[in-house]
């Protein structure tokens, strides 16, 4: 067992191998560690120079990947492998300095759970990044910091290094899709000590930078994964789309009576048979995103979804002529509040046996 693994994700940067192995090896010195290339079958065979040095380099290892790869992906499986009580991930393009990895592991020894190489606190810079470049990223660091809640200066960084303790605690719940596997660490390593270390962002000096518009929507995909809202308990999910709906219902009947000029049953069937789909589609990409109807499924699932909504209105009226039948026999005045009140019972009623029909029937079911 190390005391340190360095997990190094690569992807045609077998240029870049070599200057990167024998920094590490520079710097680290007489350090019990081990150094990953963990690479996704790249073109250039950057695993195949890696497996070259090996023989003279007994502290490295390689992991060739051909299924499932992916840059998150690639660091949680070198993670699986490290031996070490602390695992560190960097780039494999010499744009990380391996310098600041001794701060960071002196960061950990301190007890610190997680520290992570920023470029956005004190005397730390982005080099020679252009103004647009600056821009997006920072637009992107408030797009993690509002919607994931992570509380970090540089929550986009791929630089960190934490305790292995700690990821094997959170391993199962990790997924190996997105670009930034920190935002995916953070948001599920809750209540842990992070300290953030400056370094500057250096410039490439061989290959290409994988940055492309893939990886931005790969990343705001991850982003909405991730969000405070993704994380709500799945019945308040469920509720807050049916108030989408409800407005979506009420919108809707005020077009049909203004275009169509329709004003009776058939306006308010319109307008519901609207909001059903809207509510069917937003449950269906947030609320049960595990189990998630795609294809044919779709339409089995939503006729699933009308039953369950069918059942759960037949209970809101059951419930509500039930209870003011009962209050009318026990001698109870019927007033507004009254009323009122009781029908609030029966929506709260309906809401649950809707909210647990959806869920059992129209996308587990559905889901088979």
């Amino acid at each position: 067992m190390s005391e340190l693994s360095i997990i190094v994700p690569t992807y045609n940067e077998a240029a870049n191998v070599k200057p990167l192995v024998g920094a590490l090896t520079t710097v680290l010195g007489t350090l019990d560690y081990e150094i990953f290339i963990v690479d996704d079958d790249s073109p250039d065979q950057t695993w195949r120079v890696a497996v070259e040095m090996a023989p003279s380099h007994p502290r490295l290892r390689i992991i060739r990947r051909t299924e499932g790869r992916g840059l998150a992906a690639s660091v949680i499986e070198g993670f699986h492998h490290a031996s070490g009580k602390f695992i560190a991930c960097m780039d494999g393009d010499l744009q990380h300095d391996p310098e600041v990895l001794l701060t960071m592991l002196q960061g950990l020894r301190h007890g610190a759970a997680v520290v992570v190489a920023s470029r956005y606190v004190a005397s730390g810079a982005t080099g020679s990044w252009s103004e647009g470049r600056k821009f997006e990223s920072r637009i992107a660091t408030k797009l993690a910091q509002w919607l994931v809640g992570v509380n970090l200066q540089d929550p986009m960084s791929g630089f960190f290094m934490m305790r292995r303790a700690d990821f094997l605690l959170i391993k199962d719940r990790l997924q190996a899709q997105g670009f930034k596997v920190l935002l995916e660490i953070m948001a599920n390593l809750e209540s842990k000590a992070v300290v953030e270390v400056p370094y500057t962002f250096r410039p490439r000096t061989a290959g290409s930078s994988k940055l492309s518009q893939r990886v931005m929507l790969a990343y705001l995909v991850q982003l909405l994964r991730l969000s405070k809202a993704a994380r709500m308990p799945r019945f308040v999910k469920f509720g807050l789309v049916g108030a989408i709906g409800t407005v979506v219902n009420l919108a809707s009947m005020s077009l049909i009576m203004g275009i169509i000029g329709w004003t009776n049953w058939r306006a308010s069937s319109l307008a519901t048979f609207i909001a059903t789909i809207n509510n069917y589609l937003l449950n269906n990409a947030w609320t049960f995103r595990d189990y998630n109807h795609d294809g044919r499924r779709l339409l089995r699932g939503y006729a699933l979804f009308l039953a369950a909504s069918l059942a759960g209105l037949s209970v809101t009226i059951l419930t509500y002529t039930a209870v003011t039948a009962a209050l009318v026999h026990r001698g109870v005045p019927l007033s507004l509040v009254t009323l009122l009140f009781v029908q609030m019972l029966a929506i709260l009623c309906g809401f649950g046996v809707n909210y647990s029909f959806s869920r059992r029937v129209a996308w587990q079911i559905a889901g088979n």
